[in-house]
């Protein structure tokens, strides 16, 4: 089940393993205390058959700050904005951004860059999230 598309695949960067390892391995399952039947994502599994949920990987500025997250935030949506999805599965098309080399105490100015670029995301009709394994937000 990893029809995860990537347009980093070809630099071998592991990031996008990872990813494609907690798509498949966690969100597209059921897990016991999710409360609920079903998989963690209902999402997950459609949007990886349908060829809906692309991966990419960009590099990840130490200096730029919680603000530079948020520019490459606004970057990635404009990047999904523009891409051409097949026809009635937008609702399932999603864009997962790997921020390449990002150490793990820099993942506090992730949760402030998502605070700040969510609701410009909204007024858009965009979901953003942020996903680290200390991550505050209690779902996907």
């Amino acid at each position: 089940m990893s029809d995860a598309t990537s347009s980093s695949e070809e630099h071998g960067i592991n990031e996008i393993g990872d990813v494609r390892a907690w798509l498949t391995g966690f969100l597209a399952r059921p897990h016991q205390d999710l409360g609920r039947e079903g998989n963690v994502c209902p999402f997950v599994v459609p949007a990886l058959r349908a060829k809906t949920l692309h991966v990419e990987s960009v590099g990840y500025d130490s200096a730029a700050g919680w603000a530079g997250i948020a520019d490459q935030m606004r970057c990635q949506i404009e990047s999904y904005d523009g891409r051409v999805w097949p026809e009635g599965k937008e609702s399932i098309a999603s864009l997962v951004t790997v921020l390449r080399d990002m150490p793990d105490h820099h993942w506090p100015l992730l949760d402030e860059a998502q605070r700040h670029v969510k609701g410009e995301a909204v007024r858009r009709g965009l979901m953003i999230g942020q996903f680290h394994p200390d991550c505050p937000e209690p779902s996907v």
